[in-house]
C-alpha cells in the first residue's frame, strides 16, 4: 500500500478515498451522483496530498469508466454491449487498496469483446427492449385542399380495328311487284267505248295494296265535242274532254291517264273502264304496283 507512514491521518485518508471509490463503482454517473463522487474527491485530494495522486488517478479513471457505460446505454440499436463483472472479493490495485464491490462492471466494450481478469465473468446486452404495445389510432386529419387539375394527357395511340360483327338476319322481303296489261296497240285494232263504254285493260292480282297507273289515246268520232271518262273498277277516274271530228286529224284525238290505290282483300282483277257518246280508245296501258302500306294525309 502505497503512502507517507502509517498514521492515524493517513489511515483517515486512506478510509476516505476508498470510500469514494466505492461510491464511484457502486453508482450511476448521473447529474444528481456525479456531482457529489466529484466533490467527494476533490475533498480526498486536498487531504492526501501529492502521495496520493496515483491511487486517485486510478478513483477518477474508474469514475469515467462507470460513466462511460450509461454513455453506452444511450447508444442506438443494434449495438452489443460486453463488460467484465468483478468477481468475489476482487480487489483493487494496490495503492488504492479494498475490494471490488460484487458484480462490478469494467472494461465496457460496444461492439467488441473486452480482456478480462482471471475469475472475472465476460457479460454482454443490448439496448433493445420489448416491442411496446401498439398505440392507439390516431384522429383522422382534415382533409387537404383539391390539388390543382392536371394537364391533359396526349392523345392514345388509335386503336386496332375491331372484328366484322355477325351478318344480321335476313329482314322481309319488301312488297314491289308489277302487274301490268296493254291493248290497242297498232296493229290491234281500237277499242269502241261509245254509249256505255268497255272495259280496256284488266289484271289479275293478288290481296294486298296498289298503286294504280292507266294511259290511253281517246278518239273522238262525233261532230260534237264530247267527254271521255276512264276509271278502275276500285275507285275514281279522270274525265277528258275530246274535240269534234271535223277538226284536223291531229287534234281529235286526246289523252287520257289515271292514277289510283286500291286494296284488296282477296285475290281479284283490277280493270279499267272507259266510256265516251261516240268514240274510241287506242294504246292503253295499265300498271298495278303492289305496295305495303297506303298512307294518306
Amino acid at each position: 500500500m502505497c503512502g507517507a507512514g502509517s498514521s492515524a491521518g493517513g489511515q483517515s485518508e486512506d478510509v476516505r478515498l476508498r470510500q469514494a471509490h466505492t461510491d464511484v463503482v457502486n453508482s450511476g454517473w448521473d447529474s444528481h451522483k456525479g456531482g457529489n463522487l466529484m466533490r467527494r474527491l476533490r475533498s480526498a485530494l486536498r487531504v492526501t496530498g501529492t502521495v496520493r495522486l496515483v491511487g486517485l488517478a486510478a478513483v477518477i479513471a474508474l469514475a469515467f469508466t462507470a460513466s462511460s457505460i450509461f454513455t453506452a446505454l444511450g447508444s442506438p440499436p443494434p449495438d452489443t454491449y460486453s463488460a467484465c463483472a468483478a468477481a468475489p472479493n476482487s480487489r483493487l490495485p494496490p495503492n488504492l487498496g479494498g475490494v471490488l464491490a460484487t458484480g462490478t462492471l469494467y472494461n465496457v466494450t460496444v461492439n467488441g469483446t473486452p480482456h478480462c481478469k482471471s475469475g472475472d465473468a465476460l457479460i454482454t446486452w443490448n439496448q433493445v427492449g420489448p416491442t411496446g404495445a401498439t398505440g392507439p389510432t390516431g384522429a383522422t386529419g382534415l382533409t387537404g385542399a383539391t390539388g390543382a387539375t392536371g394537364a391533359i394527357g396526349p392523345t392514345g395511340a388509335t386503336g386496332a380495328t375491331g372484328s366484322t360483327g355477325a351478318t344480321g338476319a335476313q329482314g322481309a322481303a319488301g312488297t314491289s311487284d308489277v302487274y301490268y296489261a296493254q291493248n290497242a296497240f297498232s296493229p290491234s285494232p281500237a277499242i269502241s267505248i261509245g254509249g256505255s263504254g268497255a272495259d280496256v285493260a284488266s289484271v289479275n292480282v293478288p290481296a294486298g295494296n296498289y298503286l294504280i297507273n292507266f294511259s290511253a289515246s281517246l278518239e273522238n268520232n262525233d261532230a260534237d265535242a264530247q267527254g271521255a271518262t276512264c276509271q278502275p273498277n276500285t275507285g275514281y277516274g279522270t274525265t277528258v274532254r275530246l274535240d269534234p271530228a271535223t277538226v284536223s286529224d291531229s287534234s281529235y284525238r286526246s289523252s287520257i291517264s289515271v292514277v289510283s290505290v286500291a286494296t284488296l282483300g282477296a285475290p281479284g282483277a283490277i280493270t279499267i273502264h272507259c266510256s265516251t257518246f261516240d268514240g274510241s280508245a287506242h294504246e292503253a296501258f295499265l300498271a298495278v304496283t303492289q305496295v305495303t302500306t297506303l298512307h294518306a294525309p
